[in-house]
């Protein structure tokens, strides 16, 4: 069995639970509550407001999500749906177990090393959002795979995330625009929206080179 930690909207109660609870995908037993022992930054984006664990350790929150101990089949099915690792990166992080009546697995073990799906090569308006401590659907206004047909012609990966993995391109954990990580920024105030995260948006759909590609 492999243990995972989920932080989103595969939670219990949350939109995308029946993956864990869907046996023919394969098995996944409910451990309970913990909480990551470094902080992260666990911040909401794009139009769907999708959730990101951005992976950059030391910075955001500590972030509370729950366990689960699943087979390799439903390993499997979470890398599928996490597009792993074109999109998130299944990685190893430290985490706490939290007092927590629901779990299916009783264990004394509280401080462990389990999988994660953290977001990598991110852009950095990403590290600019807020960063919260625990993920709701409801407070967010999460829009599900079904409700996301209305909104046409957008990508929400190459929005959020550098898809060239040739590119020489660090995560950032501190973001400047006297580091020159990027093109520069002078134009950005100058394209009209009142958001500035839509200003961001198109200056990089504007001047993405072609080589970033588009998942």
């Amino acid at each position: 069995m492999h243990r995972v930690f989920v932080y989103g909207t595969l939670k219990s109660g949350e939109p995308n639970n029946n993956v864990l609870q869907d046996r023919t995908r394969g098995t996944a037993l409910l451990v309970g509550k913990a909480k990551t022992c470094l902080e992260y930054p666990l911040v909401i984006g794009t139009r769907y407001n999708i959730p990101f664990l951005l992976d950059a350790p030391g910075k955001g929150k500590r972030v509370i999500g729950e366990l689960y101990d699943v087979d390799k089949k439903m390993l499997n099915t979470l890398d599928e749906f996490e597009d792993h690792p074109s999109w998130y990166t299944r990685s190893k992080i430290h985490v706490e177990r939290m007092p927590d009546h629901e779990s299916q697995i009783p264990s004394a073990v509280m401080k462990e090393e389990v999988c994660g799906y953290l977001l990598q090569q991110y852009k950095p308006y990403m590290f600019e959002r807020a960063a919260v401590e625990e993920y709701r659907s409801r407070s967010s206004d999460y829009l599900s795979k079904e409700d996301r047909a209305s909104i046409e012609d957008y990508n929400f990966k190459a929005e959020t995330k550098y898809m060239d993995k040739t590119a020489d391109r660090p995560c950032l954990t501190e973001y400047s625009t006297a580091g020159n990580h990027e093109r520069p920024y002078d134009k950005v105030g100058d394209l009209g929206h009142e958001s500035v995260e839509q200003n961001l948006i198109e200056f990089w759909e504007a001047n993405r080179s072609e080589d970033e590609g588009i998942l």
